[in-house]
């Protein structure tokens, strides 16, 4: 009885029972029942004991209320439940809205709203062929980052719009991990989202996602574009761009055959150096920096370099999906 949840529209009681999918529609939707005798109205609907609402109308019109703000004849129509039994159920008993960025992987159904949590595949795309592709790359022009323990310590999502980028940060940070820096670089602000669980694949341990929000002007397609492998060892500063430059010149010791593009061998900390390939019809860049990101973060807000972002797009501004 006390873990009824009960909704108030137009003077009228109504309990919500659970939320149920629907194969007709393909989506799930609200059951509940009138805490009241509902006879049929003449063009609105069937006398009923039971009833189904689509999302958007139940969360727009109907109003949860206190159990004891319900009047006592109301509320001895209230049924204690539950209304489901099913012993290996560990899931939540009711369904949440799933952000707009999320690729459901699980089918081939475009679903609005699940039990489960989005996998970090659902949100950010085979990720795992994405780093495969990496390494392929890599092996073909002459490094094999496994066996010399290099990091791959971040992996770039790319947004098109500033509603996907703070809906991507949203997504990430509700079940997936934590978000140590949102800053403007560049004229617009780039979040990294430390993983609780690191991406283990292929020999890598990947524990962050960097995620910028589009230039102003600029058209990006949706989806991975960088991954970055640190090049440097503990205790290597990341002041100036010696420790890349000595790995370039390795590289070219070894007869590897990267094509370079070095114009952010001047950043005055983690200076990288970049190689772009043919991904999935289009491009992907592999770069090389001195340390990982996550150590770089902490270093620059212990040390106040962090230039916040003025807007806040993604800590401040309230995320659509979080109802």
């Amino acid at each position: 009885m006390l873990s009824a949840k009960v909704f108030l529209l137009k003077d009228l009681y109504y309990q919500e029972l659970g939320h149920a999918w629907d194969h007709e529609t393909s989506s799930f939707k609200v059951i509940y029942r009138p805490l009241y005798h509902c006879e049929a109205k003449p063009n609105r609907f069937e006398a009923h004991t039971l009833a189904s609402s689509h999302f958007s109308r139940w969360e727009e019109k109907f109003q949860r209320v206190s159990l004891w703000s319900v009047p006592l004849a109301v509320r001895r129509l209230i049924l204690p439940g539950p209304f489901t039994l099913d012993p290996d159920w560990t899931l939540p008993p009711l369904t949440k809205h799933l952000p707009s960025c999320t690729r459901s992987t699980r089918s081939l159904l475009p679903v609005e709203r699940s039990h489960e949590a989005p996998r970090l595949a659902d949100i950010l795309g085979d990720f795992e062929s994405f780093i495969d592709a990496v390494d392929a790359e890599l092996r073909t022009r002459g490094l094999d980052a496994q066996q010399e323990g290099l990091e791959m310590d971040h992996i770039c999502y790319r947004c098109a719009t500033i509603e996907e980028y703070k809906e991507m940060c949203g997504a990430l940070t509700q079940d997936h991990g934590v978000c140590i820096v949102e800053g403007m670089i560049g004229g617009r602000p780039i979040s990294t989202i430390q993983l609780t669980s690191p991406i283990k694949h292929l020999g890598f341990s990947v524990s962050c996602i960097e995620i910028p929000c589009p230039k102003p002007g600029r058209h990006y397609e949706s989806g991975l574009e960088h991954a970055e492998i640190v090049v440097g060892k503990e205790g290597d500063s990341i002041a100036g761009n010696a420790v890349v430059a000595a790995f370039m010149e390795r590289m070219k010791e070894r007869g590897a055959s990267f094509t370079w593009n070095t114009s952010a061998m001047d950043k005055e900390l983690n200076a990288d150096v970049s190689h772009q390939f043919e991904y999935n019809g289009g491009k992907a860049t592999v770069k090389f920096h001195t340390r990982p990101l996550y150590e770089v973060v902490a270093l620059e807000i212990q040390h106040g370099a962090v230039v916040e972002v003025p807007e806040n797009y993604f800590l401040r501004l309230p995320l659509k999906f979080n109802k």
